[in-house]
């Protein structure tokens, strides 16, 4: 049965990706693209990974419809198929065994998914999947990717910390409708990490040291971060950045607006990382703290 409905759903998205070749669709597809890369919500780097995942699913045509949508108005989908895919979710999720099977538990809204696939999954790690209900069951198809456990705290900080910025702007909101309305943060988060890992995946430590400096000069923090070579812009929108020196990614910078958070693999990239700050930055900024984030305080 699992394998019929994994089956069903791979097609319907075989489908809808060919749909999106078609020539009345064209302009719509650079616009997409446009605001999935061009507009430095992701790096050109990462452009092709989850794009189409993202545009099949959860970007919104002419800023209303989805794509099952439109290729419903002329071709028959079946309804049980058509729900399933209507009503998918992505997100990061960790996992709960049971006597019976697996529960994947929502990261940020706790919600608990019990999984009909019957492959084994990590109960260590961080799972970033897109989800399909189905009957009492929900499904992944093919986009799972699973992360180090390490990573929990600095995702909720950064999705919770956009969250709570959307709720101080618009007022009343919940955490599973801002996150379907704002997918995409999923999707930079996912690929910062890939990047960070692909880079440094000799590095033994998990440990983060962490470096808190608060902004004293902020125009001068902005021209840096905007303008420095030694800057890379991974979400600008979202605030998040790599520091880089000689090629090699020292650390992740967050910008909080009044302060940076600035996390570092090993102590030596924290050293090195802290030497190369002071110098681009000199005085707008102010050293508050160090501390070291291991995986059993993320855990």
């Amino acid at each position: 049965m699992a394998t019929k409905i994994i089956d069903e759903i791979l097609q319907l998205k075989v489908k809808l990706l060919n749909f999106l070749s078609e020539e009345s669709l064209k302009e719509n597809m650079e616009k997409a693209y446009k605001k999935y890369v061009s507009d430095k919500q992701i790096s050109e780097a990462h452009g092709d990974k989850g794009f189409n995942d993202w545009i099949i699913h959860d970007y919104r045509f002419q800023d209303k419809y989805e794509l099952i949508d439109l290729y419903k108005e002329n071709s028959h989908v079946d309804e049980n198929l058509y729900k399933s895919f209507r009503n998918s979710k992505i997100s990061f999720f960790t996992v709960v065994k049971t006597e019976n099977n697996f529960i994947l538990k929502d990261l940020f809204d706790k919600t608990d998914y019990v999984i009909g696939n019957i492959e084994l999954l990590d109960e260590t790690g961080i799972i970033f999947a897109r989800i399909y209900p189905y009957n009492n069951n929900y499904y992944f198809v093919d986009e799972m990717t699973i992360f180090d456990g390490s990573f929990k705290e600095y995702l909720l900080k950064g999705i919770m910390s956009k969250f709570a910025e959307a709720k101080n702007s618009i007022g009343y909101l919940e955490i599973n409708e801002f996150i379907r309305n704002n997918s995409i943060l999923l999707y930079i988060f996912s690929n910062i990490i890939d990047d960070t890992i692909g880079i440094e995946s000799e590095e033994e430590s998990y440990d983060i040291h962490e470096a808190v400096y608060a902004v004293k000069d902020r125009i001068k923090v902005d021209e840096v971060l905007r303008n420095s070579e030694k800057i890379m812009i991974l979400a600008l929108e979202e605030g998040i950045y790599q520091i880089v020196e000689d090629k090699l990614t020292l650390g992740e910078i967050v910008d909080l607006k009044n302060k940076l958070e600035i996390d570092f693999r090993g102590i030596d990239a924290l050293n090195e990382g802290k030497e190369l700050i002071n110098k681009i930055f000199g005085d707008s900024l102010v050293h508050l703290s160090d501390k070291i984030i291991t995986i059993d305080d993320l855990l």
